[in-house]
């Protein structure tokens, strides 16, 4: 009979080598060709990430062993939990039901994100973004300047920082939409200011949009508060650019509350949002400096036809048009190149041609099929405004989302061979430093 500590380095060393061969078997299912495909940079780069973290099968016994048994488990643990967050999330892209919507949802967020990330060198390049559903009551971003709740099945010793922060410095950003879009389009707009965080984050944009607001053309005095709710203004304005007129009308309906609820909300610096009332200006605002002046006014006047103009308009209104105007010039920079926002992502137009050819059952074309992508979204949430009854029994939703899985052309998507291999290589490395520094 073995010995029990024979037993224990050959336990270890079994539950080891099984995350190693599901990553033999995932890698595999996303290549060139394979159901996952588009999956591929991901797939390798987070595993490559996770491997660097797992021990090497351990040898050797006695006391030594016994002493160091704790930290290998918790090891493996941790590296099981890391692809357990990705691996669930990929998974849902199995299932009849959901894995067109989340198909086409990728799209989305890839169209809001490419754009940007081409730009960049490609060892500063991280992968295509990954959607997922989750039971969150709105869309959050991962990462951002929190970070990422340990979910409940995790266990509890890996709510501790080292778990977060892996999670938060995995090779592609992660975005959480809540179940209940899967059968509502028109909602999937929202990622768009999802993506308007990703996007400060990952290109060091914080300092341009502080300085943006420090010069903006409002009173010294109400510059605590905007650089307070800069975060998410800033993300505002970047989802306006990712879906336009169709982004602002799918947040003004997020905002809906009880009337006397919109009509005496309360001031309050603190909270990370500009008040509702607020953020539709600054909403218009974006639009009108677009050049979409039409569309800025319907905005406020259906909603001010509801909710009338708030008592505090008085106090921060005025700022909407400056602020607005000052996030978006800008300048932001990436890889040595300064642009307006704008200029970095166009905002969509002629969409109502576009939502008018989607009723007509007509084909529709851009030379930019990134931008085909926003703009099929943006009419999707056009058509379901105009007239919610026709857009469901029409079964527009099911044909925009056939029509955005229809431009995806085959082939691995992200960082391209070799540039890949290196990739990897760092992220094996980081692995390591994170094992080093936790272990």
């Amino acid at each position: 009979m073995t010995s029990l500590l024979d037993r224990k380095r050959l336990e270890i060393a079994a539950k080891r080598s099984a995350l190693v061969d599901e990553f033999d078997y995932w890698q595999k299912a996303s290549e060139e060709g394979k159901p996952f495909e588009k999956h591929n940079t991901q797939i390798r780069r987070v595993v490559a990430r996770i491997s660097g973290l797992l021990p090497e099968a351990p040898a050797g016994g006695g006391d030594a062993f016994l002493k160091g048994r704790r930290a290998l488990e918790e090891r493996v643990l941790t590296a099981y939990s890391l692809w357990d967050f990705f691996r669930g999330k990929l998974v849902l892209r199995q299932e009849a039901w959901s894995g067109p919507h989340l198909r086409a949802c990728d799209e989305f967020a890839w169209a809001c994100y490419s754009p940007l990330r081409d730009r960049l060198p490609v060892d500063q390049r991280r992968e295509p973004p990954l959607v997922f559903l989750n039971g969150g009551w709105s869309p959050y971003a991962v990462p951002r300047e929190q970070t990422y709740r340990v979910e409940k099945s995790a266990g509890g010793w890996l709510a501790k920082m080292p778990f977060q922060d892996a999670v938060d410095r995995l090779p592609l950003a992660v975005i959480g939409v809540p179940w209940y879009q899967a059968s509502h389009l028109p909602d999937v707009l929202v990622i768009g200011h999802e993506m308007g965080h990703v996007v400060e984050w990952e290109f060091g944009w914080r300092d341009a949009s502080t300085q943006a607001i420090q010069k903006a053309k409002i009173p010294v005095s109400h510059q605590p508060a905007w650089l307070h709710w800069r975060m998410e203004v800033f993300a505002d304005l970047y989802g306006c650019l990712s879906g336009g007129e169709a982004f602002t009308g799918s947040l003004a309906d997020f905002l809906a509350a009880p009337v006397d609820q919109l009509q005496t909300e309360e001031f309050n610096e603190l909270d990370p949002h500009p008040p509702a009332w607020l953020r539709l200006k600054l909403l218009a605002a974006a639009l009108d400096a677009t050049g979409n002046a039409s569309a800025a006014q319907d905005l406020l006047t259906q909603w001010t036809s509801l909710y009338g103009t708030h008592a505090d308009d008085d106090k921060f209104g005025d700022d909407a048009g400056p602020v607005m105007d000052a996030l978006l010039a800008g300048p932001y920079t990436i890889a040595g190149v300064s642009k307006r926002l704008d200029e970095f992502l166009p905002p969509p137009a002629n969409l109502r041609q576009l939502a008018i050819n989607i009723a007509l059952s007509n084909a529709v074309s851009d030379n930019d099929e990134m931008l085909l992508r926003r703009k099929l979204f943006a009419a999707a949430r056009i058509l379901y405004a105009d007239n919610p009854e026709v857009y469901a029994s029409a079964k527009y939703a099911g044909d925009i989302v056939n029509r955005v899985i229809g431009l995806i052309k085959p082939g691995v998507r992200g960082s391209g061979a070799p540039d890949l291999d290196s990739l990897t290589r760092n992220d094996r490395q980081a692995g390591s430093t994170w094992a080093s520094d936790w272990f």
